[in-house]
Protein backbone atom coordinates (compact mmCIF):
# COMPACT_ATOMS: atom_id res chain seq x y z
CA UNK A 1 0.00 0.00 0.00
CA UNK A 2 1.26 3.45 -0.93
CA UNK A 3 0.52 6.06 1.74
CA UNK A 4 0.63 9.73 0.77
CA UNK A 5 1.25 12.07 3.70
CA UNK A 6 0.97 15.81 4.00
CA UNK A 7 4.58 17.01 4.54
CA UNK A 8 3.34 19.89 6.70
CA UNK A 9 1.78 17.80 9.44
CA UNK A 10 2.39 14.16 8.55
CA UNK A 11 -1.32 13.41 8.21
CA UNK A 12 -2.35 10.67 5.80
CA UNK A 13 -3.84 12.16 2.65
CA UNK A 14 -4.79 8.95 0.88
CA UNK A 15 -3.78 5.33 0.44
CA UNK A 16 -3.24 3.67 -2.91
CA UNK A 17 -2.87 -0.04 -3.66
CA UNK A 18 0.59 -0.94 -4.93
CA UNK A 19 1.20 -3.09 -7.96
CA UNK A 20 2.26 -6.65 -7.36
CA UNK A 21 5.35 -7.94 -9.18
CA UNK A 22 3.05 -9.75 -11.60
CA UNK A 23 1.09 -6.58 -12.29
CA UNK A 24 4.30 -4.64 -12.87
CA UNK A 25 5.45 -7.12 -15.49
CA UNK A 26 2.00 -7.00 -17.09
CA UNK A 27 2.22 -3.21 -17.39
CA UNK A 28 5.62 -3.44 -19.04
CA UNK A 29 4.43 -6.21 -21.35
CA UNK A 30 1.39 -4.16 -22.34
CA UNK A 31 3.61 -1.19 -23.21
CA UNK A 32 5.89 -3.42 -25.25
CA UNK A 33 2.98 -4.88 -27.21
CA UNK A 34 1.69 -1.36 -27.94
CA UNK A 35 5.03 -0.31 -29.41
CA UNK A 36 4.53 -1.57 -32.96
CA UNK A 37 1.36 0.42 -33.58
CA UNK A 38 2.68 3.58 -31.88
CA UNK A 39 6.04 3.64 -33.64
CA UNK A 40 4.30 3.19 -37.00
CA UNK A 41 2.19 6.32 -36.44
CA UNK A 42 3.28 9.56 -38.09
CA UNK A 43 4.91 12.51 -36.37
CA UNK A 44 1.73 14.43 -37.09
CA UNK A 45 -0.40 11.84 -35.29
CA UNK A 46 1.88 11.81 -32.26
CA UNK A 47 1.99 15.61 -32.18
CA UNK A 48 -1.81 15.79 -32.10
CA UNK A 49 -1.86 13.60 -29.00
CA UNK A 50 0.84 15.60 -27.18
CA UNK A 51 -0.76 18.94 -28.01
CA UNK A 52 -4.17 17.75 -26.86
CA UNK A 53 -2.66 16.53 -23.58
CA UNK A 54 -0.97 19.91 -23.14
CA UNK A 55 -4.39 21.51 -23.42
CA UNK A 56 -5.75 19.15 -20.79
CA UNK A 57 -2.92 20.07 -18.43
CA UNK A 58 -3.57 23.78 -18.79
CA UNK A 59 -7.29 23.31 -18.24
CA UNK A 60 -6.56 21.44 -15.00
CA UNK A 61 -3.53 23.41 -13.81
CA UNK A 62 -5.09 24.79 -10.62
CA UNK A 63 -6.09 21.34 -9.37
CA UNK A 64 -2.74 19.81 -10.31
CA UNK A 65 -0.88 22.60 -8.53
CA UNK A 66 -3.01 22.02 -5.43
CA UNK A 67 -2.22 18.28 -5.53
CA UNK A 68 1.50 19.03 -5.62
CA UNK A 69 1.12 21.47 -2.73
CA UNK A 70 -0.65 18.87 -0.58
CA UNK A 71 1.59 15.92 -1.48
CA UNK A 72 5.06 17.47 -1.53
CA UNK A 73 4.72 21.03 -0.25
CA UNK A 74 5.30 22.96 -3.47
CA UNK A 75 3.78 26.47 -3.19
CA UNK A 76 0.80 27.04 -5.48
CA UNK A 77 2.61 29.99 -7.07
CA UNK A 78 5.30 27.54 -8.19
CA UNK A 79 3.00 24.63 -8.96
CA UNK A 80 0.91 26.43 -11.57
CA UNK A 81 4.00 27.48 -13.59
CA UNK A 82 5.28 23.89 -13.37
CA UNK A 83 2.11 22.62 -15.02
CA UNK A 84 2.45 25.30 -17.68
CA UNK A 85 6.08 24.26 -18.22
CA UNK A 86 5.05 20.62 -18.61
CA UNK A 87 2.44 21.62 -21.20
CA UNK A 88 5.03 23.73 -23.02
CA UNK A 89 7.40 20.75 -23.06
CA UNK A 90 4.76 18.56 -24.70
CA UNK A 91 4.12 21.21 -27.35
CA UNK A 92 7.82 21.90 -27.93
CA UNK A 93 8.60 18.30 -28.83
CA UNK A 94 5.36 17.97 -30.77
CA UNK A 95 6.50 20.88 -32.94
CA UNK A 96 10.19 19.98 -33.25
CA UNK A 97 10.67 16.22 -32.93
CA UNK A 98 10.42 15.52 -36.64
CA UNK A 99 13.20 18.02 -37.33
CA UNK A 100 15.36 16.74 -34.47
CA UNK A 101 15.06 13.16 -35.71
CA UNK A 102 15.39 13.83 -39.41
CA UNK A 103 17.87 11.74 -41.36
CA UNK A 104 21.36 13.25 -41.60
CA UNK A 105 23.33 12.83 -44.79
CA UNK A 106 27.07 12.43 -44.25
CA UNK A 107 29.90 13.38 -46.55
CA UNK A 108 31.93 10.31 -47.54
CA UNK A 109 33.49 8.57 -50.50
CA UNK A 110 30.53 6.14 -50.65
CA UNK A 111 27.58 6.61 -52.96
CA UNK A 112 25.29 7.38 -50.03
CA UNK A 113 26.05 7.70 -46.31
CA UNK A 114 23.50 8.76 -43.75
CA UNK A 115 22.41 8.46 -40.12
CA UNK A 116 18.80 7.91 -39.15
CA UNK A 117 17.28 7.37 -35.72
CA UNK A 118 14.98 4.53 -34.72
CA UNK A 119 12.77 4.19 -31.64
CA UNK A 120 14.11 2.21 -28.70
CA UNK A 121 10.88 0.37 -27.95
CA UNK A 122 9.48 0.62 -24.42
CA UNK A 123 11.45 2.94 -22.16
CA UNK A 124 11.22 3.17 -18.39
CA UNK A 125 11.22 6.41 -16.43
CA UNK A 126 11.94 6.34 -12.67
CA UNK A 127 10.91 9.77 -11.46
CA UNK A 128 11.66 11.82 -8.32
CA UNK A 129 9.19 13.65 -6.12
CA UNK A 130 10.31 17.26 -6.39
CA UNK A 131 8.85 18.19 -9.81
CA UNK A 132 6.28 15.49 -10.57
CA UNK A 133 4.72 17.17 -13.62
CA UNK A 134 7.74 18.80 -15.25
CA UNK A 135 10.13 15.86 -14.90
CA UNK A 136 7.49 13.41 -16.12
CA UNK A 137 6.94 15.37 -19.32
CA UNK A 138 10.62 16.04 -19.82
CA UNK A 139 10.85 12.25 -20.05
CA UNK A 140 7.53 11.51 -21.76
CA UNK A 141 7.37 14.12 -24.49
CA UNK A 142 10.60 13.40 -26.40
CA UNK A 143 10.29 9.65 -25.85
CA UNK A 144 6.76 9.48 -27.21
CA UNK A 145 7.46 11.76 -30.15
CA UNK A 146 10.43 9.53 -31.05
CA UNK A 147 8.00 6.61 -31.41
CA UNK A 148 8.63 4.88 -28.09
CA UNK A 149 6.09 3.71 -25.57
CA UNK A 150 6.70 4.58 -21.93
CA UNK A 151 6.30 3.05 -18.51
CA UNK A 152 6.72 5.33 -15.50
CA UNK A 153 7.50 4.60 -11.88
CA UNK A 154 6.60 7.72 -9.92
CA UNK A 155 7.91 8.49 -6.47
CA UNK A 156 5.50 6.99 -3.89
CA UNK A 157 5.12 10.38 -2.20
CA UNK A 158 3.19 11.84 -5.15
CA UNK A 159 0.64 9.23 -6.29
CA UNK A 160 -2.18 11.73 -6.89
CA UNK A 161 0.05 13.89 -9.09
CA UNK A 162 0.98 10.76 -11.03
CA UNK A 163 -2.69 9.89 -11.44
CA UNK A 164 -3.32 13.44 -12.69
CA UNK A 165 -0.95 12.83 -15.60
CA UNK A 166 -2.72 9.60 -16.52
CA UNK A 167 -6.09 11.37 -16.31
CA UNK A 168 -4.92 14.09 -18.71
CA UNK A 169 -4.11 11.45 -21.31
CA UNK A 170 -7.34 9.60 -20.62
CA UNK A 171 -9.48 12.71 -21.09
CA UNK A 172 -7.74 13.40 -24.39
CA UNK A 173 -8.50 9.87 -25.52
CA UNK A 174 -12.13 10.09 -24.43
CA UNK A 175 -12.59 13.33 -26.38
CA UNK A 176 -10.90 11.80 -29.41
CA UNK A 177 -13.08 8.70 -29.35
CA UNK A 178 -16.28 10.71 -28.82
CA UNK A 179 -15.48 12.92 -31.81
CA UNK A 180 -14.69 9.94 -33.99
CA UNK A 181 -17.96 8.25 -33.07
CA UNK A 182 -19.86 11.28 -34.31
CA UNK A 183 -18.01 11.22 -37.63
CA UNK A 184 -17.61 7.52 -38.28
CA UNK A 185 -19.53 5.53 -40.84
CA UNK A 186 -20.57 2.04 -39.76
CA UNK A 187 -18.92 0.45 -36.75
CA UNK A 188 -15.20 0.83 -37.50
CA UNK A 189 -13.25 3.39 -35.51
CA UNK A 190 -10.47 5.24 -37.34
CA UNK A 191 -7.10 3.58 -36.91
CA UNK A 192 -5.47 6.58 -35.25
CA UNK A 193 -8.02 6.58 -32.42
CA UNK A 194 -7.48 2.89 -31.86
CA UNK A 195 -3.76 3.51 -31.60
CA UNK A 196 -4.16 6.31 -29.09
CA UNK A 197 -6.47 4.35 -26.81
CA UNK A 198 -4.33 1.23 -27.10
CA UNK A 199 -1.19 3.16 -26.26
CA UNK A 200 -2.59 5.10 -23.31
CA UNK A 201 -3.88 2.07 -21.50
CA UNK A 202 -0.38 0.68 -21.57
CA UNK A 203 1.45 3.82 -20.54
CA UNK A 204 -0.62 4.99 -17.59
CA UNK A 205 1.57 6.35 -14.79
CA UNK A 206 1.95 3.87 -11.95
CA UNK A 207 3.72 3.80 -8.61
CA UNK A 208 4.73 0.50 -7.04
CA UNK A 209 6.06 -0.84 -3.76
CA UNK A 210 6.53 -4.47 -2.79
CA UNK A 211 7.23 -5.94 0.64
CA UNK A 212 7.68 -2.52 2.23
CA UNK A 213 10.40 -1.53 -0.24
CA UNK A 214 10.16 0.49 -3.38
CA UNK A 215 10.06 -1.92 -6.25
CA UNK A 216 11.85 -0.51 -9.23
CA UNK A 217 11.19 -2.32 -12.42
CA UNK A 218 14.52 -3.83 -13.30
CA UNK A 219 14.01 -4.63 -16.89
CA UNK A 220 11.91 -3.33 -19.78
CA UNK A 221 11.96 -5.06 -23.08
CA UNK A 222 13.65 -2.54 -25.32
CA UNK A 223 15.03 -2.37 -28.77
CA UNK A 224 18.49 -0.89 -29.06
CA UNK A 225 18.68 2.61 -30.49
CA UNK A 226 20.88 2.14 -33.49
CA UNK A 227 21.77 4.88 -35.94
CA UNK A 228 21.64 3.21 -39.33
CA UNK A 229 24.70 3.70 -41.46
CA UNK A 230 24.16 2.93 -45.08
CA UNK A 231 27.22 2.83 -47.28
CA UNK A 232 26.70 1.66 -50.80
Amino acid sequence: MLIARNPLNGEIIAEYPALTPTQMHERIGDADRAFDSWQSSTFEDRAKVLKAVAGELRADKDRLAELMAIEMGKPIKEGVPEVEKAAWCAEFYADNAEQFLSTETLASDASNSYVCYQPLGTVLGILPWNAPLWLAFRFLAPALMAGNTCAMKHDPNVPASAAGIAEAFQRQVNHNVAGNRQRRAGDSRPQNSRRVVHWLRRCRAQSCRTGGRRAETRRARTRRLRPLRSIG
